[in-house]
């Protein structure tokens, strides 16, 4: 096929075949068409697609099964589970998450912080007139709606189904998602992650934030330090959650035997009154203008697939520059969920350290005794994703839980405060780290030192190896 494809150019370019060499080749998901990069002797790049025959393929018929490959899991725009849930008959409002079309702005990524809170004024004024005329109409006929997104195109409200369907023949309507529930995903580690090593150099976290965004408040603790500690949104909330707690702990514990990646960082607590994507969003955008990096220890099993969430993570994270690190689904036999299947996000697996600090007897996700963690890829219309991108220790964390005490157990939930906490000093580091997400991300996933399996690049159970500060 690769001859073939080398033959097919040579003939729209005059090139002879034997100057050209693949460069790269990807099939098409769930199609029988490769896509080739060919490369010339003179570094001259040209890209062709060819059928299952050898046949090249043309560019409209490419574009068309591109389409077909985004539309799945949709009727028109509906999502496939909201056009069923429509089909049942019922007229009572469903909570909805609308996604709406519109010019974007040119994300700022200078250096100086006055521009940047001026950007997010500018960015706040752009998505809501985007958003006015959806809300108008929704107010106008009696539904609710329960939150704006202040910094993407997306709102969400409950509805009714047929107005739903009236809604979804507008033109600045893009994409309607079901609104969904997140579930969590449930001190040798510092060592693994070379966190000690950072710390002795300086950098505890003094003057960084990091940030926590999940159900209730982080708890009370003699080791969760109350003074290093912010509280965004409190009216949402007076619980105090254990997971949330000992998430936290994992990133700022001053406990001498069970120390935390960064003891001396301040904690944003983004308190969500409930698992429901719309507070999430408000959660998230309350803390991402104050925090180098945002935790997300919880998800849903989407099986691969996007939805409204992981959609608005690529949304939020582009328009404002932040770093958001996602614990991935802990269901092995499942591919990425949401959010962490997002694009831009940090998806943090995990592995266990056998608490060693040694690299040996380190063990990969989903063998052995380590029976979380998923590795399986998402689906990509040129199969080339490698996720998580990260992984860090997961397997027998100690921790500190609300109320006083430690506890010790395993999920990716307590390997992605690792990488959280590390993304902290990092900033605190190169302080014009705080709104270049790409950059951050690239630079953990390069700084990764330990390859437990497979590639040593890219590989499937550590993605591009163990996370280090």
């Amino acid at each position: 096929m690769a001859e073939k494809a080398k033959l097919e150019v040579s003939k729209t370019t005059g090139i002879s075949a034997d100057r050209l060499s693949v460069a790269n080749k990807a099939t098409l998901a769930n199609t029988e068409i490769t896509r080739f990069k060919l490369i010339d002797t003179q570094g001259n790049i040209y890209g062709i697609s060819l059928d299952a025959a050898g046949n090249q393929i043309s560019q409209e018929v490419l574009d068309q099964a591109v389409q077909a490959i985004n539309n799945k899991g949709f009727v028109g725009k509906l999502e496939a589970e909201l056009a069923n849930r429509i089909g049942q008959g019922s007229n009572s409002p469903i909570r909805v998450v609308f996604y709406l079309k519109g010019k974007t702005v040119k994300p700022y990524r200078g250096s100086n912080r006055t521009e940047y809170q001026n950007y997010f004024s500018t960015l706040k004024s752009h998505y809501e007139a985007i958003q006015q005329p959806l809300v108008k109409q929704l107010k106008e006929s009696n539904q609710r709606v329960i939150y704006q997104s202040l910094y993407t195109p997306m709102v969400v409200a409950e509805v009714t189904p047929l107005l739903i369907q009236t809604i979804a023949a507008r033109s600045d309507v893009e994409r309607i998602y079901l609104e969904r529930r997140r579930i969590p995903r449930q001190n040798v580690s510092r060592v693994v992650v070379q966190a000690n090593t950072v710390n002795t150099r300086g950098l505890t976290g003094v003057a960084e934030t990091v940030a926590v965004v999940e159900t209730g408040r982080i708890g009370t603790h003699p080791n969760l330090p109350a003074l290093q500690r912010t509280l965004c949104r409190p009216t949402a909330s007076t619980f105090n959650d254990a997971h949330k707690t000992q998430v936290a702990g994992v990133i700022q514990s001053t406990a001498a035997s069970v120390r935390g990646i960064a003891p001396d960082i301040t904690i944003v607590d983004g308190i969500m009154a409930n698992d429901s994507d719309a507070e999430s969003m408000a959660a998230i955008e309350c803390v991402i203008n104050s925090a180098s990096a945002t935790n997300i220890s919880y998800g849903f099993e989407t099986n691969g697939s996007f939805d409204s969430l992981s959609r608005y993570m690529d949304e939020i994270i582009y328009n404002t520059g932040a770093t958001i690190v996602i614990a991935a689904t802990n269901v092995c036999a499942n591919k990425m969920g949401s959010p962490e299947i997002a694009f831009n996000v940090i998806a943090v697996g995990s592995f266990g350290d056998n608490n060693t600090t040694t690299f040996a007897d380190d063990i990969a996700a989903c063998t052995g005794v380590v029976t979380a963690s998923s590795y399986l890829n998402p689906d990509s219309p040129n199969g080339d994703r490698e996720e998580p991108d990260v992984v860090a220790p997961g397997h027998q964390i100690t921790m500190p839980t609300n109320g006083g005490g430690f506890v010790t157990t395993n999920g990716n939930s307590y390997a992605a405060p690792h990488v959280t906490a590390g993304a902290g000093l990092l900033r605190a580091r190169k302080t014009e780290l705080f709104n270049r997400p790409a950059e951050v991300r690239a630079i953990m996933m390069a700084s990764a030192r330990h390859n437990i399996e497979g590639d040593s690049r890219l590989s499937d159970r550590d993605g591009d190896l163990e996370a280090s500060c």
